[in-house]
């Protein structure tokens, strides 16, 4: 058993019609079969999958290719796929070896600078008026694994049957794989309950993260206008 075996981990979250891959550890030769099957496992039609590579301290050709394989599948079965990248110097691979075009990677670094370290630092900020007919809440800062735990407490907490649910992104400065499965999630519960989810539409840089995982087409998106009035 090799030490990369030893120091490598692959965890799974479904949230339905989305998922998320959390590799950690070193993905190489050994390795790389656990991280197809686990997408292997969690691939369907429609479904969207984020591949969460930011704990990685190394990978080898064999894992290279069991990513650009996957996405190849994914484009012919219709997935979405998208991958947060490792940092350096693991990221070094895959400019070596050229794939970073072929691979659906997400940015990682749109973080508003400077950064703010610690995880209390950049709290999410939630604001809500919420009335018999439709319910907005409006959400501020950043919306990461730290902070969807607030956001599912609000959503369980106020979808009813036959209510608008309007969540406001204008001011929210960042979003991560964790907060965009959050949101699939707040659908999910929504629509559970009898209630319709709405989203106004997040800064550029926000907002281009869910066009980048092609999340952007399973949502119903208002303006902020639009949303005051309904």
């Amino acid at each position: 058993m090799s030490a990369g075996w030893a120091a490598f981990d692959v965890s799974v979250t479904d949230y339905g019609d989305a998922a998320r891959v959390t590799v950690r550890g070193e993905l190489d030769v050994a390795t790389a079969p656990r991280l197809d099957d686990a997408l292997s496992e969690v691939e369907a039609p429609g479904r969207h999958v984020t591949v969460d590579l930011r704990a990685l301290t190394f990978i080898d050709s064999s894992g290279i290719n069991v990513l650009t394989a996957h996405a190849a599948r994914a484009a012919a079965e219709r997935v979405t796929l998208s991958i947060f990248p490792p940092g350096a110097p693991a990221a070094r691979a895959l400019d070596v070896a050229g794939v970073r075009d072929v691979l659906p990677l997400v940015d990682a670094g749109a973080r508003p600078a400077p950064h703010r370290p610690g995880p209390a630092a950049a709290p999410l900020g939630v604001s809500v008026d919420d009335a018999p007919a439709v319910v907005r809440i409006r959400l501020s800062g950043e919306l990461d694994l730290g902070t969807v735990p607030r956001l599912r407490q609000e959503v369980d907490g106020r979808a009813r049957a036959g209510q608008t649910m309007v969540l406001d992104l204008s001011d929210l400065e960042f979003i991560d794989s964790m907060g965009l499965a959050a949101l699939v999630r707040a659908q999910h519960r929504a629509r559970a309950r009898g209630a319709r989810l709405q989203l106004v539409p997040g800064r550029p840089a926000v907002h281009a993260v869910f066009v980048l995982t092609g999340l952007h087409a399973i949502f119903d998106w208002v303006p902020a206008a639009e949303s005051k009035s309904s």
